[in-house]
């Protein structure tokens, strides 16, 4: 599955966002037309920030060759950190044999 795209009726299916190096094993519904168009809308306003969906994040991590800068851009994609916020991530934060991963962070 990984790399292709599935249509469907109202959504497209699309590989979710890679992870460890692994395409995900599920792919995940994404109203691609509709994603587009609220982009679209938000670059009206200049002073919105751009911003990548979600199948192209997928596509730019496939391509990352190194698996410590692969995992730097996932883990900033999906949690939102900040480079010094991820920087910062030690070995010991990570979570991974919970069925959900945690990393936790104490001030």
């Amino acid at each position: 599955m990984s790399g292709s795209v599935i249509h469907s009726q109202s959504a497209v299916m699309v590989p979710a966002v890679y992870s460890a190096g692994q395409p995900a094993s599920l792919p995940v519904a994404i109203d691609y037309p509709a994603a587009l168009a609220l982009r679209q809308m938000s670059m009206v306003h200049d002073e919105l920030p751009k911003y990548l969906l979600a199948p192209e994040v997928s596509a730019l991590l496939h391509y990352v060759p190194d698996l410590h800068r692969k995992m730097l851009l996932a883990t900033l994609w999906n949690t939102g950190a900040r480079i010094n916020e991820a920087l910062a991530l030690t070995r010991g934060i990570f979570r991974l044999r919970l069925r959900i991963r945690l990393c936790s962070l104490r001030p």
